[in-house]
């Protein structure tokens, strides 16, 4: 408990309640890519509808 105490693990500045820079990061990487994946799906949706509407 003295070491505790006694460190900086209590100072205001030490203290962060919000989510940290790596996780902020992780999460914004997962939504660029989630929608790089949906727009390849829509455009791949897109060709073969055309494709199959060229062959009626």
């Amino acid at each position: 408990m003295y070491t505790v105490v006694n460190s900086r693990a209590y100072e205001a500045e030490n203290i962060q309640t919000g989510m940290q820079t790596w996780q902020m990061i992780g999460i914004g990487i997962d939504v660029i890519l989630l929608l790089a994946l949906l727009m390849l799906e829509v455009l791949t949706v897109r060709k073969y509808k055309k494709r199959d509407l060229l062959k009626m």
